[in-house]
Parts: structure tokens; sequence; C-alpha cells
């Protein structure tokens, strides 16, 4: 698994691969975009900066997307769904429900999260 390793002096992130470092706990992110599908590697993710804002001060703002083009094979039946506010009610309860339980197993501490 590929973490971050801390800052070079010209404040870009170095990348190797291990266990993340504290160095990048001592930077000032104020709001990271964590992208979502609630896989291990996403809830990983979360974890991590969850704990990179609670040194910071920061939020966790997660962002879930639903790819409409892989919900059927021919594009004009999967563009229907976007107009289909029953469908999308149910994803977004769905989506809700699923963040409520990886927060309560990596982050139930942890207050400062925008979904």
């Amino acid at each position: 698994m590929m973490n971050v390793s801390g800052l070079r002096d010209d404040g870009h992130f170095t990348m190797a691969l291990g266990r993340p470092s504290l160095d990048i706990l001592h930077t000032t992110m104020k709001k990271i975009i964590v992208p979502c599908d609630f896989s291990t590697p996403a809830e990983e993710t979360f974890k991590f900066a969850v704990m990179v804002v609670e040194r910071s001060g920061g939020e966790v703002h997660v962002l879930n997307v639903i790819d409409i083009t892989s919900m059927g094979s021919i594009p004009s039946i999967s563009h229907s769904y976007v107009f289909n506010i029953d469908f999308l009610k149910e994803r977004e309860e769905e989506v809700e429900q699923r963040f409520r339980e990886m927060k309560a197993r990596c982050a139930a501490h942890f207050s400062r999260v925008v979904f």
C-alpha cells in the first residue's frame, strides 16, 4: 500500500511504500476530500484523513460518486436513472447508512466530518 511519508522542503508530498509518517500530521490541512466507495482502501484513507485533521483542526469531506453509466449497458437506459427520483432517494439513503456505519467503525469520536 502506498502512503504519504512526509513533505519535501518545497511543500510537495513524497510517497513511499510502508506506514504513513507522522511528519504529515504537522501540516495545516484544514479540509481533506476523501473519495469513498466504501472499499477497504477507501476506509483506510478515511481513517488516515481523520488522523491528519484531528491534529490540524480541520475537517474531512467524504465524497461518494454514482457512475450511472455502469448501471446499464445501453446509455439511453442508464441515463434514465438520473431522472428517477425514487432511485436517487434510495441510493442516497443507502450511501448515508453506509457512511454512518463507516464513521462508527473508524471515527465515532470525530465530529468534523462532512458528507
